[in-house]
């Protein structure tokens, strides 16, 4: 795990959207968009609709919809986190 994953894990504990996490990076030059879609597919993320359900996307499906998207950090990306 770098330290970008391990910063945005650590924003994850609760549930945020991706302008939530913007305002907390907004000095860094992250491509959250990447940097989250990146977390999804080593499952250490997932992805949320409004009514916190859980969603299964394409990362063409990911990108398109990812400004109405939520995130939290999974129960196997909270234990990578925790061993750091």
């Amino acid at each position: 795990m770098n330290d970008v994953e391990y910063d945005i894990l650590d924003e994850l504990y609760f549930i945020k959207t991706l302008a939530q996490l913007r305002n907390t990076f907004q000095n860094s030059n992250l491509d959250l968009e990447e940097e989250i879609w990146s977390l999804i597919a080593k499952k250490w993320v997932k992805a949320l609709d409004e009514s916190d359900t859980e969603i299964l996307l394409s990362k063409e499906e990911y990108l398109k919809n990812c400004e109405n998207l939520r995130f939290n950090a999974t129960k196997t990306g909270l234990l990578v986190h925790n061993q750091i």
